[in-house]
């Protein structure tokens, strides 16, 4: 992904289009990223990560972000945003069905979870999962 262009536009309110372009820089050195699985239950989805062992490390942050079958975002922010204090915690589940939102088959869920350290956002676990 180093290296990849993406490119896309934006049209304001008075229909003005300003086109915007944006290089995925290197990664920075030290930092790599966190292994991780997504095991799918008839009810959730198990996520689990390795564990972080940066020596200032300090919490896990957990967001899940869905659309449906056509592309339409499910609700109008993160489905899941939750701090893990516990540094020990390596998974979390995911519910697929709720009063909020219903993740039916062909849903495609976007995970990602990051380890914050004090000097800020260190590593992260991202995986796409489409409901079977």
């Amino acid at each position: 992904m180093t290296g990849q262009i993406f490119t896309f536009d934006v049209t304001f309110t008075d229909n003005f289009v300003q086109h915007f372009s944006y290089t995925v820089p290197s990664m920075p050195s030290g930092i790599t990223a966190l292994g991780g699985t997504v095991t799918p239950s008839a009810t959730a989805l198990n996520v689990s990560w390795d564990k972080c062992t940066d020596p200032d490390f300090s919490d896990y942050y957990v967001s899940v972000e869905a659309w449906d079958a056509n592309g339409t975002r499910i609700g109008d922010s993160r489905i899941l945003e939750k701090n893990i204090n516990d540094v020990n915690t390596t998974s979390t589940s995911i519910a697929l069905h709720t009063s909020t939102y219903d993740l039916v088959a062909g849903s495609r869920i976007q995970i990602n979870v990051g380890a914050y350290s004090n000097i800020g956002y260190q590593r992260a676990y991202y995986s796409q999962y489409i409901v079977p």
